[in-house]
């Protein structure tokens, strides 16, 4: 599995999450809200305050754009600035000036609360559509998951803590599970489980993911399964392998000691078989018996012989 078989998927995944069309006005303000608390900053430069929001990818710049530009029916700035550093990709900036414009834009997207900043989760998203479009948002804003050849990872990295908080306690809502942690100087929320990391794929909407995602998670329940019955099979064999060598030593100790001539015929019958079949099972050794027995009852004289050499001093 290489990083790039993971970047992959991850990215194929969002390439089918940020072509969702979206008619949903509330919905449409929803992906904003999230993208905006995300990756968006306040400005202040000469006396103006503008809001900018930079991300790398050029798909959701395109899509937050035509969404600020319905929203406000204002100028959006759009700038690509290219990273100096290898393998880095474009950043993409949309910028939005004017006090006048951008703090009432924030107000309308429910994440400036008359004080400053939120990064709580806005008031105004209510409806599960709506819910859904901020999950999918903030994962195409700052999230990435694993493929699942090479184990079930997806996470989300902010660098505020409250955002991450938000996050984690909307999926709990929804009955997902996350874990948060701190990496060094950023929160990340992730989650390990592969049905609920298929359940918030398929919330979102990344259909070709989700049948990806299952069908790995099959696969591998399947070998998993395969190999459990191979190691089953595995520790039975070892655990006849080993008793039928326990009782084949005891049954000679008897034979040495003169003790087995003087034992009853069920269990001189019963050792016999034993040397005759030392790699036989208990029900291939039942069978031999004349007339046959059944299986416990096998069990049970081998296990009257090994009683029997032991009280008469056999040890291993």
């Amino acid at each position: 599995m290489t990083e790039r078989l993971q970047h992959t998927f991850s990215a194929q995944a969002k390439q089918e999450l940020v072509r969702i069309a979206l008619k949903d006005a509330d919905c449409k303000r929803a992906e904003l809200a999230a993208v905006v608390q995300a990756c968006g900053s306040l400005v202040l430069s000469r006396g103006q305050m503008q809001l900018e929001i930079a991300t790398e990818q050029a798909a959701l710049a395109r899509r937050m754009f035509g969404f600020i530009k319905e929203m406000t029916g204002q100028s959006v700035q759009i700038l690509a600035r290219q990273n100096q550093r290898l393998h880095k990709r474009n950043t993409y900036m949309l910028r939005l000036q004017g006090r006048d414009v951008v703090i009432p834009f924030l107000s309308r997207l429910g994440v400036w609360n008359g004080l400053g900043w939120s990064r709580m989760l806005p008031h105004n998203i209510q409806k599960t559509c709506c819910k859904r479009a901020y999950l999918r948002a903030l994962f195409l804003a700052c999230g990435s998951v694993s493929h699942p050849e090479k184990g079930y990872h997806m996470e989300w990295v902010f660098k505020e803590e409250e955002l991450a908080d938000t996050l984690a306690q909307l999926m709990e809502t929804m009955e997902i599970h996350a874990h948060r942690m701190q990496r060094k100087t950023a929160w990340v929320v992730y989650l390990k489980d592969s049905e609920e990391i298929g359940t918030l794929l398929a919330m979102m909407g990344a259909n070709r993911a989700i049948l990806e995602h299952e069908n790995e998670r099959i696969m591998r329940q399947m070998k998993n399964n395969v190999q459990r019955a191979v190691n089953c099979d595995t520790a039975n064999l070892q655990k006849t392998v080993e008793a039928s060598v326990r009782q084949t030593n005891c049954i000679r100790f008897l034979i040495e000691k003169g003790i087995l001539r003087d034992l009853p015929g069920p269990l001189r019958a019963a050792a016999d078989a034993r040397l005759e079949a030392p790699d036989a099972s208990i029900v291939e050794l039942a069978g031999m018996m004349s007339p046959p027995i059944g299986k416990s009852g096998m069990n049970h004289r081998l296990r009257k012989l090994v009683e029997i050499a032991e009280e008469h001093g056999y040890h291993e």
